[in-house]
């Protein structure tokens, strides 16, 4: 699976010359402005991304900027989820909104009633990745038999939590490489945390320099900004409230942005790659 990892990680750079069609107007985590009209020449495909608190963070970015990859995207997120939370959705939304890929982008949570044991435990250990592991089978049968691909995304590492990361990202690669050419991989942290190694700052992507919302911080930190919240997990401080633990946020934030970006350039990526398979005579496909 390097290569889709390879060729996600190129256009991550090659779409930061399309992000700066995005800071002519006020830039944060409420609003980003694009004044970009998508060609009648090349119609917009449907995305749906599942996932939870930090796809909610970085849901403002990645719907704005899917419009440069004339997509689409529907978000159906929110702060603890996992897989599982996910199933009946999807179930719906492949019958309903029919979407021309999906997007599976959760971080490891086990917090949900659906992630509980026989007795009412939460899993825990090893035990996530198991229940994690089965639960994206699911939704890979039910979204393959559609004819849709799918993407698994990693989340960037979290502070404490590096091993977890590693565990759960090889689980990501083995079950893209299992299904392998409907179903691909992509480290959606790379530009966040690189090869899974927790940083608090990242170098400024070439806009922030001139952002009003970034300018200044990147000036006074030697050209380097925050992509990471206090907790070591978010990319945003903002204070939870009583119904979200990790609200949007309020002021531009890099991290939420490169995440955004990481997503969608994957699903962009994805459906060409797949359009091209389709293109092939059949027997080129694996069996």
């Amino acid at each position: 699976m390097r290569r889709t990892r390879t060729v996600v990680l190129a256009a991550v750079v090659g779409v930061l010359v399309v992000a700066t069609a995005f800071v002519g107007g006020a830039l944060t985590g409420k609003h980003l402005a694009t004044g970009t009209e998508t060609s009648p020449e090349a119609p917009e495909q449907r995305v749906i991304v599942y996932g939870d608190s930090l796809v909610v963070q970085a849901e403002p970015y990645l719907s704005a900027v899917a419009h440069a990859f004339r997509l689409h995207v529907d978000v159906r997120a929110f702060g603890g989820l996992a897989p599982c939370d996910a199933l009946a959705g999807l179930a719906d939304d492949l019958r309903h909104s029919r979407p021309h890929l999906v997007v599976f982008a959760f971080s490891g949570n086990s917090l949900s009633n659906c992630m509980r044991d026989a007795n009412g435990e939460l899993a825990r250990g090893l035990d996530i990745l198991t229940k994690y592991r089965s639960d994206i089978e699911t939704a890979i049968k039910m979204t393959t038999q559609a004819g849709v691909p799918f993407v698994l995304a990693s989340p960037p590492a979290s502070e404490d939590h590096s091993d977890a990361w590693k565990a759960l990202d090889s689980v990501y690669r083995d079950i893209a490489a299992e299904h392998d050419p409907l179903v691909q991989y992509t480290d959606a942290g790379e530009q966040i945390a690189p090869a899974g190694e927790f940083t608090e700052t990242q170098r400024c992507l070439p806009f922030e320099l001139d952002l009003p919302q970034s300018r200044t911080a990147c000036q006074d930190d030697g050209g380097m900004i925050g992509v990471r919240a206090l907790d070591g997990v978010h990319f945003c401080s903002n204070p939870p409230t009583a119904t979200t633990t990790a609200p949007a946020c309020t002021e531009y934030s890099s991290g939420a942005f490169r995440y955004g970006i990481a997503l969608v350039s994957a699903a962009r990526l994805d459906l060409d790659y797949f359009a091209a398979l389709s293109s092939l005579p059949s027997a080129a496909f694996p069996p």
